[in-house]
């Protein structure tokens, strides 16, 4: 990731991803925030779909939780998900630790990726240690 997330960017453009914005929670310090971007659906300014798209629909936001950035890739395609799964065990050779079914911890050198469903949302999202 380079710094202002100019490489997130670049990449969510050249995907096909629109920028929505930047979302910052009020009640949050001023190192929390998130670039939304989206493909295939409407969202709201917070980054959750309000309308889907025909097509694979998914979400990417990039930004900052305080202690440091992450990029995070929302899916609701469940065969889309599985792919992206299988690509990061299969490229990248991330050991996975499934807990009572609901989300997933892979850990490689400096990078954690948690790995989530919520009902018909896939979540992958990359934190840089």
């Amino acid at each position: 990731m380079k710094e202002g997330n100019v490489g997130i960017k670049k990449i969510a453009e050249r995907s096909g991803y629109a920028f929505r914005g930047r979302y910052h929670d009020p009640e949050l310090n001023d190192f929390y925030y998130e670039d939304v971007y989206y493909k295939n659906c409407l969202v709201a300014a917070d980054g959750s779909p309000i309308k889907y798209g025909n097509g694979n629909s998914s979400v990417l936001i990039a930004g900052s939780v305080g202690f440091g950035p992450f990029v995070s890739i929302r899916v609701y395609n469940k065969c889309t998900y599985n792919h992206i799964k299988s690509e990061l065990r299969n490229k990248f050779h991330f050991k996975t630790v499934e807990v009572a079914g609901k989300w997933t911890t892979l850990n490689k050198g400096n990078v954690v990726v948690d790995v989530s469903v919520d009902g018909n949302a896939y979540g992958f999202t990359f934190y840089i240690k």
